[in-house]
């Protein structure tokens, strides 16, 4: 009787052998007739081999071919997965579990199996959760469960996976798959954080939007006068943003010009084609060559740079041009580059120009005046200007003069209203002593106008030497 049970025992081993010699497999028959066996006790081993997973099974046609299979061992193949992985029989005995769930545990290999599961899982407090649904897989039910535990003092998320398994024995167990998505939860945690927040953004916008609607509608009476408005609007922002009357260069760090606006091209009579790619020193003139943009200058001084240059024109005239520039960079290299806003000053200087030679004309002719002029700001009484005869009056230099008050000179006490403001006519003349500076006096006629000059008020006096 015993010597029966061992050859049944070796009939598993008799098929793995027949099979590891026939590689391209055999079907249930040709294993039944090599082996001397019924081929029902034939297919029930090769379905427990089968079932263990030390044979695999191909169907060709109706024929069912069985060949052995390649597969790596579990205990080794557990050690190389990233996964934490515990195995356990049909009592909840700890039978297999990897490296990286000891390391989760903190536990060596010898003091886990064998240990019940719930002994075990209460260390990272997950027994109650998981126990449950390890005796449900066992049943032949596949889990799945998010968990959350503390390990080293941080939250840790795991996705857990259940599964029934079947082993070499036949018995039944249950596979515990634990995969960290702790990195992942807290990407998704903060995504939808910033979710939120782009939400509470738009919905304030979109409630600032509202409001400026509902103030726009209650402004505008009727459909008509608003689309008036509209087409008001769009037309200025054209206006403002695309035609605009300043000229505009985009230069790069080595003087080439990259981009030029309308009104740049209209003011120095190019086109585009002529201008892009070409350095900006060749629309200089030849002895102004060094009055030109300097990059560096942006780069070592303030955020604004301007300077003036001149330039020459397509036609071979030339303007004078004032620059106000920044340093900025290209929206996709993010190389630098310096923009400048151009403005044609040329008019605006030859007017300068003839208001300086109007005001050296104008103080030359009051210089040679043989009477005194004195201008005096009616808000502080403090003398403004005098003239060449007027220091010579008084016995004192026009530095010395200016800024002094004109009570300190020639008629009232410090604080004492004038008497040319008490004059109806706004003219006021009157025989008078001036102190001069060294101490001594002097009669005078004095005249005093209130006039105007550039826009504010000030009083013209008029003194001629009374030689009578």
């Amino acid at each position: 009787m015993a010597t029966a049970m061992e050859n049944q025992a070796s009939e598993p081993d008799r098929i793995k052998n027949l099979l590891r010699s026939n590689p391209r497999g055999m079907s249930v028959t040709d294993i039944a007739r090599q082996l001397k066996i019924s081929r029902n006790t034939t297919a029930k081993y090769l379905e427990i081999l089968r079932t263990s997973g030390h044979v695999d099974m191909d169907s060709i046609g109706t024929a069912k071919v069985y060949y052995l299979s390649h597969r790596i061992p579990v205990s080794t193949l557990l050690n190389f997965s990233s996964e934490y992985i515990l195995v356990v029989d049909n009592y909840l005995q700890v039978i297999q579990v990897n490296s990286k769930f000891l390391d989760l545990l903190g536990m060596e290999k010898n003091a886990v199996v064998g240990q019940k599961a719930d002994n075990i899982l209460k260390f990272i407090k997950m027994d109650r959760e998981i126990v449950s649904k390890l005796h449900e897989a066992i049943m032949g039910k596949e889990q799945k469960e998010k968990i959350h535990i503390t390990s080293d003092d941080r939250d840790c998320y795991l996705h857990a996976r259940i599964i029934p398994s079947t082993f070499d024995n036949g018995e039944q167990g249950a596979t515990l798959i634990l995969e960290d998505i702790t990195e992942e939860t807290h990407n998704h945690n903060s995504l939808l954080e910033h979710r939120d927040k782009l939400e509470e953004l738009v919905r304030a916008r979109t409630n600032e939007l509202e409001e400026a609607n509902r103030a726009l509608k209650n402004e505008i009476a009727e459909k008509e006068k608003a689309q008036k408005l509209l087409k008001e609007s769009e037309e200025r922002y054209r206006r403002l943003y695309m035609e605009s009357p300043l000229g505009y260069q985009v230069i790069s760090m080595d003087g080439i010009l990259l981009d030029v606006n309308s009104e740049w091209l209209h003011t120095m009579g190019y086109t585009l084609e002529e201008v892009i790619g070409q350095p900006f020193e060749k629309f200089l003139p030849e002895n102004n060559k060094e009055m030109q943009i300097k990059p560096i200058d942006l780069r070592t001084g303030d955020d604004t740079f301007h300077s003036y240059c001149e330039m020459v024109k397509k036609d071979g005239s030339t303007i004078v041009a004032s620059f106000s520039c920044n340093l900025g960079h290209t929206s996709e290299e993010k190389k630098e580059q310096v923009q400048c806003i151009m403005r044609d000053v040329t008019q605006h200087r030859k007017f300068g120009e003839k208001i300086r030679k109007s005001e050296k004309r104008l103080k030359s002719i009051l210089n040679s005046l043989q009477n005194g002029i004195i201008v005096v700001d009616p808000e502080s009484y403090e003398i403004v200007y005098v003239n060449n005869a007027a220091c010579k009056i008084l016995g004192d230099s026009e530095k010395n003069i200016l800024g002094q008050k004109c009570s300190d000179f020639i008629c009232c006490s410090p604080g004492e209203k004038c008497p040319a403001a008490s004059e109806e006519s706004g003219i006021l003349t009157s025989n008078c002593i001036l102190a001069k500076s060294d101490g001594k006096t002097v009669p005078v006629k004095r005249t005093v106008i209130e006039t105007e000059i550039d826009g504010k008020r000030q009083y013209i006096e008029n003194l001629i030497l009374d030689e009578s």
